[in-house]
């Protein structure tokens, strides 16, 4: 988003809260379970086709919703709207997915700070391996690369931000099938084919990391092992992704992985009805909305948190005003 958008937001928002409607529609979600939906965290404005989130603006958010909202792990949250229970503010979970080292330096000492908890959904390739999930990878490419246009794997014009951004998300849909290490061979060609380099500011968290921050009130989920689109997989992958990803995050936290987070919120009946068998207690979507209780736990609805969302734009999204 670029700054002009960014005031124009702020504008019209702000405009929506002097008439106080935000703040009756908060109270209209006592007994609801909000889920916000985080990735990547930095101390300035964000560019590229994959943005992170200003610290300082998190920051507020989360002071925000410590003033107006009940803030839950996403255990006990789901908790309370199965039993029917209905507290005097709304209930809000913090999620954080893909596993960058960002959400240890940057996210983790606001949230201790708060006291507020969160859950970090990690895919154990990048944590064990270092490779950045495949659809940030080509995001980094996109953006980086000096090429105007290009022929491989097909024609794409590169010449401006929106026709990247178009380019990105097709690639996504037609890799998205493909067995996993097919993924970064193709990632490897492309890169060679647009003169790219294999360095990425997006750096995993570490185990150890993850270790220390579990014992500071942190949870953590599986998003799979390789950040695969599992309702574009077939049933083989789907399953190793689910059960993989759980079992390696147990044997390193030793405690239960309990949750699992959809890459790119994408799933179907099967890859719902495969994290269920697994042994988890709840699955999260990137499906816009609030979860009540008669929400499908393996279908949970997540707010999104754009990077350059201005602070009263933020506001209206948690309370389902926009």
């Amino acid at each position: 988003m670029n700054k002009l958008r960014f005031v124009a937001k702020s504008l019209i928002h702000g405009a929506v809260e002097l008439t106080g409607r935000p703040r009756r529609k908060r109270q209209q979600l006592r007994g609801s379970l909000i889920i916000l939906t985080y990735h990547s965290f930095c101390t300035g404005w964000s560019n590229g086709l994959f943005g992170s989130l200003p610290i300082d603006r998190f920051e507020r958010q989360i002071r925000f919703l410590r003033e107006n909202f009940k803030v839950v792990t996403l255990e006990h949250g789901l908790s309370y709207i199965q039993q029917g229970q209905t507290g005097d503010k709304p209930w809000v979970a913090i999620t954080i997915d893909d596993g960058f080292v960002d959400n240890y330096t940057h996210a983790w000492p606001v949230l201790q700070r708060f006291g507020v908890p969160a859950a970090i959904f990690v895919a154990t390739d990048f944590i064990d391996t270092g490779r950045t999930p495949w659809p940030i990878q080509i995001a980094e490419i996109l953006h980086r690369t000096k090429a105007l246009s290009m022929e491989f794997p097909f024609y794409a014009d590169l010449r401006s931000c929106a026709a990247k951004s178009a380019l990105l998300q097709k690639l996504k849909r037609v890799w998205a099938p493909l067995p996993p290490e097919e993924r970064f061979s193709k990632l490897i060609a492309l890169r060679k084919y647009l003169r790219v380099d294999h360095s990425s500011q997006y750096l995993p968290l570490s185990w150890d990391q993850l270790r220390k921050m579990q014992g500071g009130g942190m949870t953590f989920g599986s998003h799979t092992v390789y950040h695969s689109m599992i309702s574009e997989t077939d049933s083989r992958v789907t399953q190793q992704e689910i059960v993989n990803s759980k079992q390696r995050i147990e044997e390193q936290l030793q405690v239960p992985c309990k949750f699992f987070a959809y890459p790119d919120g994408g799933y179907n009946a099967e890859a719902a009805d495969a994290v269920k068998s697994a042994g988890y207690l709840g699955a999260l979507t990137q499906n816009c909305g609030h979860n009540t209780v008669l929400t499908n736990p393996f279908l949970l609805d997540r707010l999104e948190v754009p990077s350059h969302d201005p602070m009263v734009t933020f506001r209206a999204r948690v309370s389902a005003d926009i």
